[in-house]
């Protein structure tokens, strides 16, 4: 065999399908054209996988489908061998049992550690770890818990603050203004909702027993996800908890604990109430509009009723969870302007004349296949073979035996179906294809250009539409001249959902529109 090329997934476990490597190896064999290779070889299967079902799937689905077959160096096993999947499957079981053998082992080792009050793993703001002293094996020394001093006050700050009656994002927007680092802001992944502290950090904090010195553990397990790279954590039932008592290790005093405890209790009693965005209204730009300074989200931050009807406001989210020092946008953008100004935009950019006639092109065909699908005749060749078999065998069984009453019924039963099925073929044959439908181009012209209004139709399904044609979103960056403020929004929106690259001919269509601030 000559090598073609080498794939490796170093240092990576072989429980999860998302390897670089591996990825790499499939999409080359997938290549159009054909695979530039016919054979993969392997140190042994578990290389490839230590999941029993991924391994079917890789070897026997993805692989053998292409003609590329699997060879297990160790064993000398091919997979287009005659008995392979039976040998594979065997394989495969002793890798994915040494796979849940060594869960079981971890997982009865960290029971063990947190029963001799060893840290299990993971980080929780204002404690640290030291390595333990004279470890009986020093090639695996064991992890103590120690409060961090540096930022326990932070803890005992936002128990104390709490107390007093502030909210969430009361003191998260404090703690931003004095410039303490939130957790994990100082580690190198990129955080989701940006830097600083937010409510949901204050919230976890407020609710941790750790802060009183119980350490408890084996509260969730955590399962792969099909398809994805991440894995969900699912909880436990509560007896299966193993909780801890490490008085040393309190931060926060009882009686503090305790009245946060109880205000946290009759908050939840009271329920969530009605936070802004959440009654029933659709709103059409939701999860679209970014903030054009920090780049986070803009949600709804503001609103008011007259009567039935309810209006909104939008502004940064980061700004009004985090403070000015994490973002300085304080302006916010009445959601009635903010949909006239974009989807206005939006109309003109695709009512360009090029546009318009590929559009109505589109428009047209959709429908014409959907009217064809609709009224398709249904195909009847394989229930008539089928009629026509039964009858065959109800008459061989009448031959081989007695006149019987249910028999004869049966018959009469299948022929009368089948003299139906080939009536009903007849009749579609006789009508032929219906006429093509037509629509007025004229109207669907006006469906663009009217674009509010064609929206408003089904809000639901064109707030997702918009999300899908506007895959980075619209860009609102604040401008001002004088007394007079406005936002600048910014976008590309993609003709083609999910295969967008900027700047394709025919397939991006760039717009902006300035319009003022509330």
């Amino acid at each position: 065999m000559n090598v073609v090329t080498v794939y490796s997934d170093a240092a990576i476990s072989g429980a999860t399908m998302h390897r670089d490597g591996l990825q790499k190896l499939l999409s080359d064999a997938a290549r159009r054209g054909g695979s530039p290779f016919r054979a993969v070889l392997v140190d042994d299967l578990s290389r490839l996988t230590r999941d029993l079902w991924d391994m079917g799937q890789i070897v026997f689905r993805d692989l053998l489908s292409l003609d590329v077959r699997v060879i297990d160096v160790m064993t000398g096993i091919a997979s287009d061998a005659p008995v392979a999947r039976q040998l594979y499957a065997a394989v495969g079981m002793g890798n994915d049992l040494f796979l849940q053998m060594v869960k079981h082992e971890t997982h009865r080792g960290l029971e063990g550690r947190h029963a001799a009050g060893f840290w299990t793993g993971g980080r929780v703001y204002g404690f640290r770890t030291v390595t333990e002293p004279n470890p009986p094996d020093p090639e695996h020394p064991r992890m103590h818990p120690v409060i961090d001093e540096a930022q326990a006050p932070i803890v005992r700050r936002i128990f104390t603050e709490y107390a007093a009656g502030r909210g969430f994002a009361t003191i998260a927007r404090g703690l931003n203004e004095d410039r303490i680092p939130a957790p994990y802001d100082t580690i190198l992944r990129k955080k989701k909702r940006g830097p600083g502290w937010g409510f949901t950090t204050i919230r976890a904090i407020l609710s941790n027993e750790r802060y009183i010195g119980v350490f408890v553990w084996n509260k969730r397990k955590y399962v792969r996800v099909g398809g994805k790279r991440h894995r969900r954590a699912i909880k436990r039932p509560e007896s299966e908890w193993k909780r801890l008592d490490l008085p040393e290790l309190a931060v926060v005093d009882r009686p503090l604990w305790d009245t946060v405890q109880a205000t946290l209790g009759a908050q939840r009693e009271r329920g969530p109430g009605r936070p802004l965005g959440s009654d029933r209204t659709v709103h059409l730009l939701s999860g679209t509009v970014k903030c054009g300074i920090c780049g986070a989200g803009m949600g709804i931050v503001g609103g008011t009723s007259k009567g039935e009807k309810r209006y909104v406001t939008f502004g940064c989210s980061s700004h009004r969870n985090r403070g000015s020092t994490t973002c300085a946008n304080a302006r916010t953008i009445s959601e009635k302007k903010l949909n006239a100004a974009v989807l206005g935009a939006l109309a003109q950019a695709l009512s360009k004349p090029r546009l318009l006639q590929r559009i109505v092109a589109r428009a047209q065909k959709h429908l014409r296949e959907s009217e064809e699908a609709a009224h398709a005749p249904r195909p009847l060749a394989a229930d008539i073979a089928a009629a026509e078999d039964s009858i065959r065998r109800l008459v061989d069984a009448l031959a081989r035996s007695s006149w019987s009453d249910a028999l004869g019924a049966r018959l009469r039963e299948e022929e009368a179906r089948l003299a139906a099925l080939k009536q009903e073929q007849a009749t579609g044959a006789a009508s032929g294809p219906p006429a093509p439908p037509t629509l007025d181009p004229e109207r669907i012209v006006g469906f663009v250009r009217d674009l509010p209004a064609t929206l408003a139709l089904d809000p639901q399904r064109a707030r997702d539409l918009l999300r899908a044609h506007l895959p980075d979103g619209i860009r609102l960056v604040p401008e001002s001249k004088g007394p007079t403020r406005w936002y600048v929004a910014s976008g590309a929106l993609s003709l083609i959902p999910s295969t967008y690259i900027a700047g394709r001919s025919g397939n991006s269509v760039g717009c902006s529109s300035r319009f003022a601030a509330a």
